[in-house]
């Protein structure tokens, strides 16, 4: 791997749509998801290092065997003795924007590129058993806006363009491990969740997918959902103040990223979700960024 580093970006991901369906045979629970990505993310750089394989964060701290771009290049069973990996955090951990699994996804395209060069290609079972330490690392891998169902292992590009809308991220001072997400959710459902043949979940993903097709701004907004937002609200008052904040910036609509805390606020351009940013006030321990969708 003479030269030099190999330098991947590791996108943010936000989803637009996300339902949690019943308990797949596997025991992890199925989704039914619109995903999109985010310009903002962390960069993942591949070098040579004599020595064994290792990966350093900076930005953040992971114990260096916990982290996913570990487990991921570990798991593709391939001599990876003079790689050195380095992570630049800032996407920020337990929002729901996907961090550490775009990270892994970052390390794994990274890799086929270096090991292609090298004349050593690495296989798509070998990607596909790597990928499968995230739920999230396989629409991570796919660019662009992605619907992904299964318990995230089907994930389908759309052809999408790229809407000029942008976003307000704020993340409140309480970080909400995904587990702890699925173990609210399923405290508080009364009854059972949606099947993947929910007829309604099917029919306002399309609908979403149609809005952004032809820049419909007040019609995406309105079919922003996420079956987290009502029960981490509970849980975490924060979370829900997070959106009356950015109501309050002028956020034509807000919604819960991912499993949270953070939050995410609509506007219908950059400028005015870059305009908002500045006007936040942001407390100990928050943090907030302005930001847009990215071109796949």
């Amino acid at each position: 791997m003479a030269g030099a580093p190999k330098l991947v970006q590791a996108r943010a991901k936000l989803n637009l749509r996300l339902n949690v369906l019943g308990i797949q045979p596997n025991g992890l629970h199925g989704i039914r998801s619109l995903i999109g990505e985010l310009v903002f993310g962390d960069d993942v750089e591949i070098s040579e290092r004599a020595g064994g394989f290792s990966v350093e964060t900076e930005g953040a701290e992971i114990p260096e065997r916990e982290n996913l771009v570990w487990l991921a290049a570990t798991r593709l069973g391939i001599d990876l003795s003079s790689v050195h990996v380095r992570v630049r955090k800032r996407i920020p951990m337990q929002a729901g924007l996907g961090g550490g699994s775009s990270d892994a996804a970052a390390l794994l395209r990274g890799l086929r590129d270096v090991f292609a060069a090298r004349g050593a290609p690495i296989s798509d079972d070998a990607v596909h058993n790597a990928e499968r330490v995230g739920s999230d690392v396989p629409a991570c891998l796919v660019r662009g806006f992605k619907r992904v169902e299964g318990t995230g292992d089907i994930v389908v590009r759309e052809q999408l363009p790229t809407p000029p809308w942008g976003l307000l991220l704020l993340r409140p001072p309480v970080g909400v491990p995904t587990s702890e997400a699925y173990r609210l959710l399923d405290a508080g459902r009364s009854g059972a969740p949606a099947s993947s043949s929910d007829p309604s979940s099917e029919r306002d993903l399309q609908e979403l997918c149609g809005a952004i097709q032809t820049n419909d701004f007040p019609r995406a907004c309105s079919l922003l959902h996420n079956d987290f937002q009502p029960v981490v609200e509970l849980l975490f008052p924060s979370v829900a103040e997070a959106r009356q904040r950015l109501r309050e910036a002028g956020a034509a609509a807000t919604l819960l990223c991912g499993s949270g805390s953070c939050v995410a606020g609509f506007f219908e351009t950059r400028a005015a979700a870059a305009a908002a940013h500045k006007t936040l006030k942001t407390g100990e321990g928050e943090w907030a960024t302005a930001t847009c969708f990215a071109d796949a």
